[in-house]
C-alpha cells in the first residue's frame, strides 16, 4: 500500500482481514500537526449582476476572488424612479414633514411607490400596484414629452405636456365633447390659389374674398398636428370680408342659452397685419336676423403657434350656428399676411377641452375614468396637485371616495365659482363642507386634507388650514380621481400627483406640503 502526501500513515501498524475480502484492511492514524502562519487576508470583490434565475459563482484564487451573481428581475426598482421619489421625499422633509408616505403617484415625473415597492409610472405598474381600472370609449389625443401631439387609444391614459413650455402636467381627465367642425385635418384641399386651380377643404365655404388674393398650401404636419397656410394678398376692394368659413349656414344646430366655444391653433407666418382693423372670430346664427357673436384675434397673433378660444351663446331664439373667421380693413388697402391654422373646433361647452380632430363628420371624445377598490379609508392625509379646466361647469371633481353614490363619500372639487371644497356626506347628511379657496381657470395649484372622526381639514396653496371639528367618517368601496360616481363631474383638467399618508398629518404639516 502507499501513503497519500496530505496524511500520516504507518504502513507497519496493526492490519485486520476482513472476511470475503481480498486486501487486507489497514488502518492509518492521521497526525495533526501545528497550525501553520495565517495566510493573507482574501478580498472578495462583487463582479457581475445580472437578471435571471438566482445563481451565485466566486472565481479566481484566494486571496483575490470575486462574487458573481445573478438575481431575478422583480420589475423594479427603477434609478431615475428612484432619483425622483427621493427629490419627492427631499421636498417633503424640506417642508418640515418627517412622516413618509404611504403611497406616492407622481404622474407628471413618472414615479409609482406604494409602501415598499417602487417603479415608474409606467400604467401596468400602476395598474399591478393599485388595481385601478381607466376607461375612455373612444381614442383621444394630447401634447407628448417629444412636444408632438400624440394619439391615446381606447382605454389608454393620456399623460398630458404643455403645448409651447413642454412642461409635463400629468394624467389628463377629461368628460365627453364632440367637435361639430367635421373637418378640421383639411381633407379634400387642393393647394394653389383660390379660384384658380386651388379648392378650400371639404365643407369649408367660400367668402367674400374683398379684391384679395387667397393662396392655400397643401396641408402638412407641424408637431404631430395638421396644418395648412393661407396667404391673403392685394388691395382691397370693400370694408371686410370672411377669409374663412367652416361650415355651411345650416349644418350645426344649436339653440339659444346654449354656452360654445370655438377655438384653433393660429399663427402669422408671413408679412404682417399692417391695415387690418379687426381679424376676429365671427359666428352668425339662424335665422339670419339675429346678431353674430364675435371676438378680436389679431392684437395676440404672432410666428407662434398658440391656440385661440371664444366662449360665446344667443339670447335670442337661433336654430343653427356657423363658424368663421371675419375681417376688416379699408377699402384700397394694401394687404399682404399669411395665416397658419391647425385643428379648429367648435364644441358644446363654456371652455375649450383637448383638440379632437375630424375628417369626415363630427366626432365625439369619451369621458375618461380612473378609479380602484377600497375597501377602508380610515384616519389619511393627502396631498394633491393638479392643473384646473380652462373654465367652470358645475362641480369639477378632482378626487372622491364612497360607496358607489354621493350619499356616503368624501369629494374634493371645484364648484361653479372655482372654489375648491372638500365635503364630506354620511348616510346623505353632510358632515363637512370646507370651503378652502378659489383656484383659477387653467392653474397649477398644491392641496391637503385630514379626515378622521370629528377632524376634517384642508390647506390650498400653503393657506391658513380650514377645519371641522365634528363628523362621522362614512364607509366607502371605491376610490376616484377626475371625477366622481355620477356623471357631468367630471375634472376637465391634469392630475399632476397624490401623494397619501396613513396618519392624520398635523396643520402645519397640511400648510407646509401645499406651499
Amino acid at each position: 500500500m502507499s501513503c497519500d502526501d496530505d496524511v500520516i500513515c504507518d504502513a507497519d501498524g496493526p492490519i485486520a482481514m476482513v472476511p470475503g475480502a481480498d486486501e487486507p484492511l489497514v488502518i492509518e492514524i492521521v497526525v495533526p500537526g501545528p497550525p501553520g502562519p495565517s495566510g493573507p487576508p482574501n478580498q472578495l470583490s462583487i463582479g457581475s449582476v445580472s437578471t435571471g434565475a438566482v445563481a451565485a459563482t466566486i472565481t479566481g484564487l484566494a486571496p483575490n476572488q470575486v462574487l458573481n451573481l445573478t438575481l431575478p428581475d422583480g420589475g423594479g426598482p427603477n434609478t431615475a424612479a428612484a432619483a425622483e421619489l427621493g427629490a419627492s421625499l427631499a421636498a417633503l422633509r424640506a417642508s418640515g414633514v418627517i412622516r413618509r408616505p404611504s403611497r406616492v403617484i407622481d404622474f407628471a415625473n413618472g414615479v409609482f411607490f406604494l409602501r415598499h415597492s417602487l417603479a415608474t409610472a409606467s400604467w401596468p405598474a400602476i395598474v399591478a400596484g393599485l388595481g385601478v381600472t381607466f376607461s375612455r370609449a373612444t381614442p383621444a389625443v394630447c401634447w407628448g414629452e417629444s412636444g408632438d401631439l400624440q394619439t391615446a387609444g381606447i382605454d389608454v391614459p393620456r399623460f398630458e405636456y404643455r403645448f409651447n413650455s413642454g412642461g409635463a402636467d400629468g394624467l389628463l381627465l377629461e368628460g365627453a365633447r364632440t367637435n361639430a367642425i367635421r373637418n378640421s385635418l383639411f381633407r379634400g384641399t387642393t393647394p394653389g390659389v383660390i379660384g384658380s386651380g386651388g379648392a378650400w377643404p371639404t365643407n369649408w365655404q367660400n367668402g367674400g374674398a374683398s379684391g384679395l388674393t387667397r393662396t392655400i398650401s397643401a396641408p402638412f404636419q407641424y408637431r404631430g398636428m395638421t396644418c395648412i397656410d393661407v396667404r391673403y394678398h392685394g388691395t382691397t376692394t370693400d370694408t371686410g370680408g370672411y377669409p374663412l368659413i367652416f361650415e355651411p349656414t345650416s349644418v350645426i344646430a344649436a339653440l339659444n342659452g346654449q354656452n360654445w366655444t370655438m377655438n384653433a391653433y393660429l399663427a402669422l407666418v408671413g408679412g404682417s397685419m399692417a391695415n387690418v382693423s379687426s381679424f376676429r372670430f365671427y359666428i352668425p346664427p339662424q335665422p339670419s336676423g339675429v346678431a353674430a357673436a364675435s371676438a378680436s384675434i389679431a392684437p395676440e397673433l404672432t410666428s407662434e403657434l398658440k391656440r385661440f378660444a371664444f366662449t360665446f351663446s344667443f339670447a335670442t331664439a337661433i336654430t343653427h350656428i356657423q363658424p368663421r373667421f371675419a375681417m376688416n380693413h379699408a377699402v384700397g388697402a394694401a394687404i399682404d399676411f399669411t395665416l397658419r391654422i391647425g385643428l379648429p373646433q367648435l364644441e358644446l361647452g363654456t371652455f375649450s377641452s383637448s383638440p379632437i380632430a375630424t375628417e369626415i363628420g363630427a366626432v365625439e371624445r369619451g369621458t375618461e375614468r380612473l378609479q380602484r377598490p377600497r375597501a377602508v379609508l380610515g384616519p389619511t392625509s393627502r396631498m394633491l396637485t393638479a392643473r384646473a379646466s380652462a373654465g367652470k361647469s358645475g362641480d369639477q371633481v378632482l378626487w372622491q371616495a364612497d360607496d358607489g353614490s354621493e350619499a356616503n363619500s368624501h369629494r374634493l372639487l371645484r364648484d361653479a365659482a372655482g372654489v375648491l371644497r372638500y365635503i364630506v356626506t354620511t348616510g346623505g347628511t353632510p358632515q363637512a363642507n370646507l370651503m378652502l379657496g378659489s383656484v383659477a381657470d387653467n392653474a397649477l395649484f398644491k392641496v391637503a386634507i385630514r379626515a378622521a372622526p370629528n377632524d376634517f381639514a384642508g390647506s390650498l396653496n400653503g393657506a391658513a388650514v380650514v377645519t371641522d371639528t365634528s363628523g362621522i367618517m362614512p364607509v366607502v368601496t371605491t376610490e376616484r380621481w377626475g371625477g366622481g360616481s355620477v356623471t357631468a363631474a367630471e375634472w376637465w383638467g391634469a392630475l399632476a400627483s397624490d401623494i397619501e399618508f396613513n396618519a392624520s398629518l398635523a396643520n402645519a404639516d397640511l400648510e407646509a406640503l401645499t406651499l
